[in-house]
Parts: structure tokens; C-alpha cells; sequence
């Protein structure tokens, strides 16, 4: 990730800075933390490829939901589009969280909640679960298009933007991405990053 203290034209508040600049990449090296799939607003920004496909009622040849998967640790966000409503407070927070989709036009608009904890910049700009997503993807030919709008009340003082495009490719498969959690770096007993 950049330098610590790299945050020109972040919009974070004093929070994030102070955590942001007590963050140390070691924590890249603890084996619990070594094969943490990229968050929702991160995976798409984050290097690689994506797959796309939906699941279509046998029925009404509607699509009922959108699954879209990224290279790294090949986490999978669902984007249910058959108008179920939000998921209580308290229901579980994942790296993906829970997504709702609906067309504008033509771009999918893709609200998301319920994220874990995660990072909007790998030097230690933190998100927080409290955070959600706004995002459209739009298709242009052979070209796609992601717009990422992170609302964050806890780091952020506004929201944060971003974008990510792909260009299509008909004869792509993802490769299979495992981790296992070695020891890379030895460390005493009892060391915490």
C-alpha cells in the first residue's frame, strides 16, 4: 500500500488520522490477518480481475440476484435484486456485507450494509462496520465501469469516491486463490502486531 501519513485528499477525521498513524504493516504478518479476503469497497480497487453472473428465476426470467467475485481470495458480493428489504441492525457483518440492487436507467445502483470492519487505504486508513456503500456499475460496449461511494459517520467527513474499471473479457476464468496462513516472519511468543 503507500507510504504511512500518505492521505492527500483523503477526507478522514481526526480518528482515522490518529489510527492511521499508530498503524504498523505488521499486522500483514500475523497469521490470523494473512488471508483477509479486500472488503467490498476495497476488492475492486484492489488488484486483479472480476466474474460476474446472476441467478435467474426459472419462472419469470427475472434476475433475482447478481453474485460478483474478485481476484484476491475470491470474495463473492450478492446483489439481491428481488426487492427483499433491509437486514436488521444486528444481523451479521461480513467482508461483503449485504447488498440490494436496482436499475437507474442503466446503470445497476448496488446500496451495501453490514460490512465488518475493514480499510479504505492499506497504510491503516480505517473503514468501520457502521460504514455503507453506494455504488453503479455501468457497462459502455466491452467496457465496465464501477463507482464507489463509501459513507463512513465514524472516519470519514465526507463520503469517499472511487472507481474501478474492467474490460470484457469472454474467455476469462478465475483462478483459483487459496491462502494458507504460513509463518513468514518469526516472531516471540506472545508478539502481537
Amino acid at each position: 500500500g503507500p507510504d504511512i501519513g500518505d492521505y492527500t485528499g483523503m477526507p478522514i477525521n481526526a480518528a482515522d488520522r490518529m489510527r492511521a498513524d499508530s498503524w504498523s504493516p505488521e499486522k500483514w504478518t500475523a497469521l490470523v490477518h494473512e488471508c483477509e479476503p479486500h472488503p467490498a469497497d476495497y476488492a475492486p480497487w484492489g488488484p486483479g480481475s472480476l466474474h460476474i453472473w446472476s441467478d435467474v428465476d426459472p419462472h419469470t426470467k427475472t434476475v433475482t440476484a447478481w453474485h460478483v467475485q474478485f481476484m484476491w481470495m475470491q470474495p463473492v458480493q450478492t446483489i439481491d435484486m428481488d426487492g427483499r428489504g433491509p437486514l436488521p441492525p444486528y444481523a451479521v457483518h461480513t467482508w461483503e456485507g449485504y447488498s440490494t440492487g436496482e436499475w437507474v436507467g442503466d446503470m445497476l445502483k448496488v446500496t451495501t450494509t453490514h460490512l465488518k470492519e475493514g480499510w479504505i487505504q492499506r497504510n491503516g486508513l480505517a473503514r468501520s462496520e457502521e460504514a455503507h456503500l453506494t455504488e453503479y456499475f455501468i457497462r459502455h460496449d466491452d467496457n465496465l465501469t464501477e463507482a464507489i461511494i463509501v459513507h463512513d459517520p465514524v472516519y470519514l467527513t465526507e463520503p469517499f469516491i472511487r472507481g474501478a474499471n474492467w474490460v470484457l473479457d469472454p474467455g476469462y476464468h478465475p483462478i483459483p486463490s487459496t491462502c494458507t496462513p504460513t509463518v513468514e516472519l518469526p516472531h516471540p511468543k506472545g508478539w502481537v502486531a
